[in-house]
Formats: structure tokens, C-alpha cells, sequence
């Protein structure tokens, strides 16, 4: 499970020119209309340039650093992994105190800090 969320910045880094517009654009936003085929493709192009790093680092062939969470890993971590003592989401058992959805948002998506 990634510590950050991808942005377009990063998305841009990874995936080159290829076309993929999110609705609200900015480097800093998260990328958004992603398919499960574009960000398994992500997930490819990502690994590959983590071997080339390794490879120039002389670092040892690293194999298969990222891939998709499966959807009891997503569900697990959502919740708050190990540390959710019993809440409904990570961190709370309100959702307007950890979590962006439209009352909060301004209909947008926004990246914490």
C-alpha cells in the first residue's frame, strides 16, 4: 500500500505523454480517472524503472516492487490495519474527521497537508 497518493506529477513521471486527463488538473493533485487496465500499466512502467535505478545502482535485481492491492488488503488498510482498534474508518469512527466526500471537498479531490 503506497504512503502517498499518486499524483499527476508522478503519473506524468511514470507514464510519459500518454493521454490520461483528471478532471481537476494540478502536479499536486492526486490522478484521478484511472482504470483498473491504466494503473495496472502504471504498476508495470513503475517496476520497470525501479529495476533500471537498481541496475545503475548495482543494487540487487529488486524483482517486483509494486502491484495492487487486493480488495481485503484495501479493505484491511482502509480501515486502519492493525492500529484501528475497532473503528468504522482509520483513524475515526467519523468520516468527516478523516476522510474527504462531498460535504467537505468543495467537489474536488484534494490531496492531507
Amino acid at each position: 500500500m503506497g504512503k502517498y497518493p499518486v499524483t499527476q506529477r508522478l503519473w506524468k513521471a511514470v507514464m510519459g505523454d500518454e493521454e490520461h486527463i483528471s478532471y481537476f488538473e494540478g502536479d499536486k493533485r492526486p490522478k484521478t480517472n484511472v482504470s483498473w487496465d491504466d494503473a495496472k500499466l502504471f504498476i508495470e512502467k513503475l517496476n520497470a524503472l525501479a529495476e533500471i535505478q537498481a541496475y545503475v545502482k548495482q543494487l540487487e535485481p529488486p524483482g517486483v516492487l509494486f502491484r495492487l492491492p487486493t480488495e481485503a488488503e484495501w479493505e484491511f488498510a482502509a480501515r486502519g490495519g492493525v492500529k484501528s482498534k475497532g473503528r468504522r474508518y482509520a483513524g475515526s469512527d467519523k468520516l468527516k474527521e478523516v476522510g474527504w466526500y462531498d460535504e467537505n471537498s468543495y467537489g474536488r479531490p484534494n490531496l492531507l497537508g
